[in-house]
């Protein structure tokens, strides 16, 4: 899994010269912390399936940097990194984007907030992320194939969001860049800066988040992070 995550990586100012680009075929770039990697751990076939892999997390960052000599920095979809690129893009060339995931109401007040940020944005469409029936998948397809958005989001959590991803690209007639967001919705449904400044100078956003939205069952996973890293380092 390892060497999945090391040859597939993608650092920031890769994606931000792909989306200034034409697009010539459907990318699908992902993004994975410790808590998704253990997650992914279990759904390797998802990975290859992807085109590129962003590094969220620094200390899934460190420990690439330690065992794999990678030169990756941090990349994620929220403000404190490719999000305000993408939405800058936006605003400028008109490029469209399409946002699926989370509840309705999250979905509704982040697009809100996201449009009082970036007053030109061309978010062209949104939708949750429940309830999605092969019928309604098929309407979803329609209106993407019929908007052509250059940017797809979509944010359901891990797995969920890469298969997700994949099914989007199986229905495309036209080409785009698809891009997983995790929790990205959910947060800016509250604001669209959900990390204080210094938190996010100090690489403090994991701790910030966990007591920030209780979820204090996901410290485990930090730990089976560590294991299973250091177990695919030495079976890749």
């Amino acid at each position: 899994m390892n060497n999945i995550l090391h040859k597939k990586a993608i650092d920031l100012s890769d994606i931000v010269e792909l989306i200034k680009s034409e697009v010539k075929e459907t990318v699908l770039i992902t993004f994975l912390n410790p808590v998704s990697y253990v997650k992914m751990s279990k759904r390797k076939d998802l990975l290859v399936q992807v085109d590129r892999i962003g590094y969220d997390g620094i200390m899934l960052v460190k420990f690439m940097q330690i065992f794999y000599k990678s030169g990756i920095d941090r990349t994620s979809f929220d403000l404190t990194s490719l999000s305000p690129i993408i939405f800058e893009q936006s605003c400028k060339s008109g490029d469209g984007i399409y946002i699926i995931g989370s509840k309705e109401d999250a979905i509704t007040k982040a697009v809100r907030n996201i449009k009082e940020g970036f007053l030109n944005i061309n978010i062209i469409g949104y939708r949750h992320g429940y309830n999605i029936d092969n019928e309604e998948f098929i309407k979803i397809m329609e209106t993407i194939n019929s908007l052509k958005p250059k940017f797809i989001v979509v944010g359901m959590g891990a797995i969920k969001q890469e298969e997700f991803m994949i099914k989007i690209r199986n229905s495309l007639s036209y080409n785009c860049i698809i891009f997983s967001c995790g929790g990205y919705i959910h947060q800016t449904s509250e604001s669209i800066n959900y990390y204080p400044q210094f938190i996010d100078k100090y690489n403090l956003r994991m701790p910030y988040r966990i007591y920030k939205e209780r979820l204090y069952n996901r410290l485990y996973l930090y730990v089976v992070f560590i294991f299973i890293f250091i177990k695919n380092k030495l079976t890749d």
